[in-house]
């Protein structure tokens, strides 16, 4: 591995191998502690939806004149969901109703609250019914990050098939920060170089984290990030 200058937020000329890397070799390089991922056989080829985030123009209030009751009934069905102690059933009655953009306040909303099962649980059921968006992969991996789960925020990662998707910079930047907080440096600076290879291209927050990863390599990667 050779690393020739970081300047400022910038590291450049970053040479690392060509292999394609995998969860067990950047998480099994700097051990820093034990977690055990939940088995998980999600679906590869999952179709993303594009977000919307506008509603039709409204009339003053705030609330689109024409689709009020339909924006009103979303925003109480968002209510239920986050509030239920029986979320596959919830989400079984008012699933369809949702849009990705609500589903994804609704990931925020647990991943805040440290509900960890009920966030997997969601985005397994965003998964397997198509309701999904680059937003919602960098969310949950970066929810994953902050459980110390870095095995399940790089199984979700490597899951992924659509490449445009893969080299997301925020889906990236989530992966990377996962694995630095949990104290695995070295397996994070090898995949970036791996998402450079894949088309990445960094932005000030990937090279922020890319020199959090030299620094604390020079320093032993005895440090956490807190």
């Amino acid at each position: 591995m050779e690393v020739s200058s970081v300047h400022g937020v910038g590291v450049q000329h970053v040479l690392c191998g060509p292999s394609p890397i995998s969860s067990v070799s950047i998480l099994s390089a700097t051990p820093w502690r034990s977690t055990r991922a939940k088995n998980s056989h999600l679906c590869c080829a999952t179709t993303l939806v594009k977000e919307r985030h506008t509603e039709t123009p409204n009339n003053g209030s705030g609330i689109s004149k024409r689709h009020s009751k339909q924006y009103l009934a979303r925003q109480s069905a968002i209510l239920e969901v986050q509030e239920s102690s029986d979320l596959d059933s919830a989400l079984t009655r008012l699933g369809g109703s949702l849009k990705v953009q609500d589903l994804n306040a609704i990931i925020r909303h647990f991943g805040i609250l440290k509900r960890w099962h009920d966030l997997s649980q969601l985005f397994e059921w965003m998964q397997q019914n198509g309701k999904i968006s680059a937003s919602s992969y960098s969310s949950y991996i970066k929810f994953m990050g902050k459980s110390l789960n870095p095995v399940k925020a790089l199984e979700i990662y490597n899951n992924i098939q659509d490449a445009s998707i893969k080299k997301n910079v925020h889906i990236c930047n989530s992966v990377l920060g996962s694995l630095i907080r949990s104290g695995k440096f070295d397996g994070s600076f090898k995949l970036f170089h791996q998402m450079k290879q894949d088309g990445l291209t960094p932005d000030a927050v990937t090279y922020s984290t890319t020199e959090l990863m030299v620094l604390n390599l020079n320093q032993g990667g005895n440090s956490m990030i807190k």
